[in-house]
């Protein structure tokens, strides 16, 4: 049920001061703001004071935060036993390409003003409600990472599952920064799971990316697995221009159609008198 002890409300923020000592019919502390403006940022101040006989009762314990359409849930385990803590997630005000949902911030505070960053140990699950009308692809359908420039990056965020009908999408962190999900359609020819790549020195105007140009070779991954590029963009429409930000990236493995390209190529050029240095490398893995 809902677990409330004292509220502030301002014109941007909706504060609450919130004891653990409800559970609901799992055993999982509930936190449903369900109600306030989706706008309004939300501090949920826990007290931590039963916390440690909670955790002897039910070391699996949760505390669940709804918001709008958003649920998080984190294990009560994850959070210092003797301290009080806040959650604050706070909607972004920036408008993104191709996103299904509001990006939101989310920060835990505990009481020595320092903050909850990582836990890998510990995963937190949330919960994006989006309009399924509005999906066109589901394979498309990705959780991303935002970083503090606004800036997506191309770590792999694991999802749990997706409903098609309730637009649901449960995806799992173990860090915590802004989220949000976007549809951002794989490369035809790679899989990767960048909405769009180009060579360097060349703009694409009708690409997804609203004519964005990477410094770096065009990535991606053999045989239609799926793995995260070295190469990240992102289009900021704030303000109304538009920003391509951009990391070196890896050459993809040779197709037959490529090498045969380049072996023609290659001809050419020895019989012209040139040597042609051909370097491979493998793809890599970047995980955030």
């Amino acid at each position: 049920g809902d677990v409330y002890d004292e509220k502030d409300v301002t014109s941007d923020v909706y504060q609450d001061w919130a004891n653990l000592y409800q559970t609901n019919e799992s055993g999982d502390f509930e936190l449903d703001y369900s109600n306030i403006s989706e706008d309004l940022a939300l501090g949920a101040f826990i007290s931590s004071s039963e916390k440690e006989k909670i955790l002897k009762e039910n070391p699996n314990a949760k505390v669940i935060v709804k918001k709008g359409n958003l649920v998080v849930s984190f294990p009560l385990n994850m959070l210092p036993i003797d301290q009080d803590f806040a959650l604050n997630i706070l909607k972004d005000s920036k408008d993104y390409a191709n996103s299904l949902s509001p990006v939101y911030d989310f920060i835990i505070v505990k009481d020595d003003n320092t903050f909850v960053k990582e836990f890998k140990d510990h995963p937190v699950q949330l919960k994006f409600i989006i309009d399924p009308s509005k999906v066109t692809n589901w394979d498309d359908v990705k959780v991303k990472y935002i970083d503090d420039k606004g800036v997506m990056q191309d770590e792999v965020i694991k999802i749990i599952s997706i409903n098609k009908t309730t637009g649901e999408v449960v995806a799992e962190v173990t860090h915590f920064s802004k989220y949000g999900v976007f549809q951002i359609a794989s490369s035809t020819n790679t899989g990767s799971t960048d909405n769009d790549t180009s060579n360097t020195g060349y703009t694409d105007k009708g690409s997804s990316n609203n004519g964005t140009s990477n410094t770096g070779s065009t990535n991606g991954t053999a045989s239609g697995s799926t793995s995260t590029s070295q190469t990240s963009t992102t289009t900021n429409t704030n303000s109304g221009s538009t920003n391509s930000v951009s990391t070196a990236g890896n050459t993809l493995p040779d197709t037959a159609t490529n090498s045969f390209d380049l072996l023609a190529l290659g001809l050419l050029l020895i019989s012209l008198g040139g040597i042609v240095l051909f370097v491979r490398r493998k793809n890599s893995l970047k995980v955030n």
